[in-house]
């Protein structure tokens, strides 16, 4: 018959304290496990000695935390989130932030333009804190493109155009059977966006194309990709 808990010895503790953990034990004889802690303590018993049931290999986990949550990663081995910080703490894994986690995982349009709304807001990439800084010396032109609207036009071009360019008509993210080459759909202006402020920001100005049709939309008049279709106006560059 099991022993009570107040009939346990000290060899009796020993043993439970190598085969298993104070929560473990305390539940056992339904007892508190500040209580069991108690005990050994009182008794001369180390409590550093446990079975450790969870202790996955360091590469496999540093695999995971490179591209997951901690909560996540707790989901997948079905342990607490402490464990794995525990784990992650003795292996020395640490310091991925989220952006590290989501670098080379293709961002759609509207997670751009958040990230946009969001540097732009805080100050972040402001002045001389951004990479591209040259001492204040933006064009007008330059600036009115770096704004948040000519980002909500470019969305709202390639939306009217349901994704697909209005040239050629393959879709964006196309990716061409012979060379690879993924379409990447770029927004034009119909009309010049130096020459008509009025309009830069206005959808029904732009139209959805790839790369190859933007750039023969801009050099129609210069006869660099042959000539210009008789019967039509070239479009005046964006």
């Amino acid at each position: 018959m099991t022993k009570q808990w107040a009939d346990l010895t000290r060899k009796d503790f020993i043993r439970l304290n190598d085969d298993m953990s104070g929560v473990e034990i305390a539940a056992e004889y339904g007892v508190h496990h500040n209580a069991v802690y108690y005990k050994l303590r009182t008794l001369g018993i180390r409590t550093t000695r446990k079975k450790r049931r969870f202790d996955p290999p360091k590469a496999e986990l540093e695999a995971l935390y490179r591209r997951m949550s901690m909560a996540k990663i707790a989901e997948h081995y079905g342990v607490g989130e402490t464990a794995i910080f525990m784990r992650l703490k003795e292996h020395g894994i640490g310091g991925i932030t989220r952006s590290d986690r989501l670098s080379g995982k293709p961002k759609s349009l509207e997670h751009r333009l958040s990230m946009s709304r969001s540097a732009l807001a805080s100050g972040v990439r402001a002045g001389a804190r951004n990479g591209n800084w040259k001492g204040g010396k933006s064009s007008a032109n330059k600036l009115a493109r770096s704004k948040v609207a000519y980002y909500e036009w470019k969305a709202g071009v390639l939306e009217a155009a349901n994704w697909t360019c209005q040239g050629c008509g393959k879709e964006h993210g196309h990716v061409c059977e012979c060379c690879g080459h993924r379409i990447l759909l770029h927004a034009h202006h119909i009309k010049s966006f130096a020459k008509n402020p009025s309009l830069r920001y206005d959808v029904k100005n732009g139209r959805a194309l790839c790369e190859r049709c933007h750039n023969l939309e801009h050099h129609k008049q210069s006869g660099e990709f042959g000539e210009r279709p008789t019967g039509k106006t070239p479009s005046q560059s964006a």
